[in-house]
């Protein structure tokens, strides 16, 4: 199975999950939550990471941003309604783009969202069409992320800027190959090929063009959504087990058991949760 047909397969099969678990009407995030301070509950929460990562790019109403693998368009509705700034998402998932487009067509957002099927790995965009490249927990599904950084460098204006929310493994000390071979139900049952390092990520921007780089641990704040996520697999997966050979596509089961190792990953500290941020100059 080529890899864009496993991503596909994956998000038509857990779409239910996420409806009836994560994501809400206010948010259409199939994204972790940021928790501080100012969210502390778990709608706010995946909220805040829009706000974070906005204020970590510093996007104004100006701003022309592509939202890259925005799901069903929550961040780049969330951008438009509170910065004001236009924004295109893109995402390969059929079911997503429709049910985007209705989203926003909802919330009287025509003209200042617009959401397209396309791979981010290869857009149809010309050379310097956006202020910001944006990125929440979607470059880690392609197999070739130079590639990605080297379209959002061409793509990007002089002076933009690329703001990302990813996965990361940890850093210090190196994973061993146990330690790898034991992220590999999450990430494969995620369909996520692999994960980079800060460092990886950060030499990857370099060696696109990108300079300013500041990558961010913060790994605490997204923590409860961790929490939540163990409640809702222990009282969801044994019910799985139990009627997937009936009602449950091979996927649906793979996404509930990479719950699990990602959840028992982090307890072993193998990976942690990094925003960057990098500059065209």
């Amino acid at each position: 199975m080529e890899h864009k047909e496993k991503i596909l397969r994956y998000y038509n099969a857990t779409y239910i999950d996420y409806r009836a678990l994560w994501t809400g009407k206010s948010d259409r995030a199939v994204h972790f939550g940021y928790y501080d301070s100012k969210a502390t509950k778990h709608r706010d929460a995946l909220l805040r990471l829009n706000a974070v990562l906005a204020d970590s790019v510093h996007i104004t109403e100006k701003d022309n941003v592509l939202d890259a693998g925005c799901g069903y368009g929550g961040s780049a509705m969330w951008l438009a309604e509170n910065i004001g700034c236009d924004v295109i998402g893109i995402t390969l998932v059929p079911p997503q783009v429709l049910k985007g487009q209705r989203y926003v067509k909802e919330r009287n957002l025509e003209g200042k969202v617009n959401i397209l099927e396309m791979d981010f790995t290869q857009t149809i965009f010309p050379d310097e069409a956006f202020d910001v490249y944006w990125a929440i927990e979607s470059l880690v599904h392609t197999e070739d992320r130079q590639k990605v950084f080297d379209e959002a460098f061409r793509i990007l204006k002089k002076d933009g800027r690329i703001a990302i929310a990813e996965f990361t493994l940890r850093e210090h000390p190196p994973l061993s190959n146990s330690e790898r071979e034991y992220l590999k139900p999450w990430t494969s049952g995620w369909a996520m090929p692999s994960l980079l390092t800060p460092t990886e990520l950060r030499d990857g921007l370099l060696k696109s063009g990108f300079s300013n780089i500041k990558v961010t641990d913060v790994t605490p704040h997204i923590k409860p959504s961790l929490r939540r996520l163990e409640v809702l697999s222990i009282l969801n997966f044994p019910i799985a087990i139990l009627i997937a050979p009936f009602f449950f596509r091979r996927e649906r089961l793979e996404n509930y058991y990479g719950s699990w190792r990602q959840i028992s990953a982090l307890r072993k500290e193998l990976w942690t949760y990094s925003i960057v941020t990098a500059q065209k100059k």
